[in-house]
C-alpha cells in the first residue's frame, strides 16, 4: 500500500515549486508589457525585425560615411520576409558574386507584399543608394486574400477546420507561459552573446568578420527554422489557410490588383532613386508547388513585365529549383537549401551589366 504520509513532503515540494514557477511565469509576462521588460530585445516580436533592419541601415550609412567602407563596390540589398530571409546566406552570395558586390540583408517577417513595402521604405527613406534591390515573393504573397485586414479572418476560418478541442486547450495554455513565447529571442540574445566573444577573441589576433558581430550592418539575417523538418500536420495546416484564402485559383492571382500595385509602387521609387530591381518568385516545397496553379509563375512575370514596362526591372522565377530536401516546412528553407538558392541568385546577380559607376560613389 501507499504510505501517504510518507509521500507528503514530496506533494508539498512539488505544489512549492508549481507556485513558484507559475509566480516567476507571471512576474515575466507582466514585466513584459513594462519599460523593463526591454532588458531582453523583441527580436521576433512586436517590432523587432523593424528595429533589425534599422540598425543595418544606420550602421551601413556610418560606415560610408566615415570610411569604414568605402564606395567602390556595388551595393546590393535584399528586401522580403522570411522566406527570403531563410533562404539567403550572405556570405555564400558574397563569395559566388564576386568582388564587385557588397550586400545588406533587409528581410524580416509578415504575410504579404505589404510587410515587404514596410520593409522597403526604411532603406527607400534612408541615404543609401543600392545598386541593386532583390526583392523576393512567393506567389501566394501578391493574394489580395492575405492583406491586412483579410488574412485575420481567412485564418480563424482555417483555424477552425484545423482545430480539435485538446488541441485548442494546448494552444491556450502555451501563450500563456513567458518562456515558450519568447524562447527565440532568448535564444537569439544567447547566441548574439556567444557571436560577441567570438568577434572579439578575432580582433585580439588581429581578425574582423562582419558576419559574426551582432552589431555589424553586414551580419547575417536572422535564421529561426533550424534544420528539422516540421510534422506532417504543421505543413497541412498551413496547405488549409492558403486554400481558404484562394492561393490554389488562378483567378485569385489575376483579381488580385491591389498586391501588385502595392508591389508597383515599391519597386518604381527604388528605380526613381537610380536602383536596378530583380523580383525574385521564391520557390516552395513540392506540396505547396503541387498545389498552386501551374501556370501562376508565368502569370505573374508576364503581368509585372507588362504593367511595370521597365528593363530595369527583371523578373525571375526559382519555382522547382530547391529539392524538399532543402525545405523545413511548405516555403522556408534549411541551411542546405539556403545555401544552394543563394549559389542560384548569385549567378545572376553576377549577370547582370552593371556599366555605371557605384551609386555610393558618387
Amino acid at each position: 500500500m501507499i504510505n501517504l504520509p510518507t509521500l507528503r513532503p514530496y506533494v508539498q515540494i512539488g505544489i512549492a515549486l508549481f507556485l513558484s514557477v507559475a509566480f516567476i511565469n507571471g512576474l515575466l509576462l507582466l514585466l513584459d508589457k513594462t519599460q523593463a521588460g526591454k532588458w531582453l530585445p523583441e527580436r521576433l516580436t512586436g517590432s523587432g525585425f523593424v528595429e533589425d533592419i534599422q540598425q543595418r541601415i544606420a550602421g551601413a550609412t556610418e560606415e560610408y560615411r566615415s570610411g569604414v567602407v568605402s564606395g567602390d563596390k556595388y551595393l546590393c540589398v535584399l528586401v522580403g520576409i522570411s522566406d527570403l530571409r531563410e533562404a539567403t546566406d550572405l556570405k555564400i552570395l558574397s563569395a559566388e558574386a564576386g568582388e564587385s558586390w557588397r550586400f545588406l540583408g533587409g528581410a524580416g517577417a509578415g504575410p504579404s507584399v505589404s510587410t515587404t513595402r514596410d520593409f522597403a521604405e526604411l532603406f527607400i527613406n534612408s541615404s543609401l543608394r543600392p545598386d541593386l534591390v532583390v526583392i523576393g515573393l512567393n506567389p501566394v504573397q501578391l493574394l489580395d486574400t492575405i492583406l491586412p485586414g483579410q488574412l485575420e479572418n481567412f485564418a480563424a476560418e482555417a483555424e477552425d477546420q484545423n482545430a480539435s478541442p485538446f488541441r485548442t486547450a494546448i494552444n491556450n495554455v502555451k501563450r500563456g507561459i513567458w518562456v515558450v513565447e519568447r524562447r527565440k529571442d532568448v535564444s537569439l540574445t544567447s547566441r548574439d552573446l556567444l557571436h560577441m566573444v567570438k568577434a572579439w577573441m578575432l580582433q585580439q589576433f588581429g581578425f574582423s568578420v562582419a558576419a559574426l558581430d551582432p552589431q555589424s550592418p553586414w551580419r547575417e539575417m536572422i535564421k529561426i527554422m533550424g534544420t528539422d523538418r516540421f510534422p506532417e500536420r504543421v505543413l497541412q495546416s498551413g496547405l488549409t489557410l492558403l486554400e481558404v484564402t484562394g492561393a490554389f485559383k488562378i483567378d485569385t492571382y489575376v483579381n488580385s490588383t491591389e498586391s501588385r500595385s502595392v508591389l508597383y509602387t515599391m519597386v518604381r521609387r527604388f528605380r526613381s532613386q537610380g536602383s536596378k530591381v530583380i523580383i525574385v518568385l521564391m520557390p516552395a516545397q513540392s506540396m505547396l508547388e503541387s498545389r498552386l496553379p501551374p501556370n501562376v509563375d508565368r502569370f505573374l512575370e508576364e503581368q509585372i513585365r507588362q504593367d511595370l514596362d521597365d528593363p530595369g526591372t527583371t523578373v525571375k522565377s526559382y519555382r522547382g529549383r530547391i529539392s524538399d530536401d532543402g525545405f523545413v516546412d511548405l516555403v522556408h528553407m534549411n541551411p542546405n537549401g539556403s545555401a544552394e538558392f543563394s549559389k542560384l541568385l548569385a549567378q545572376d546577380i553576377d549577370a547582370l551589366s552593371m556599366s555605371q559607376p557605384p551609386l555610393m560613389s558618387r
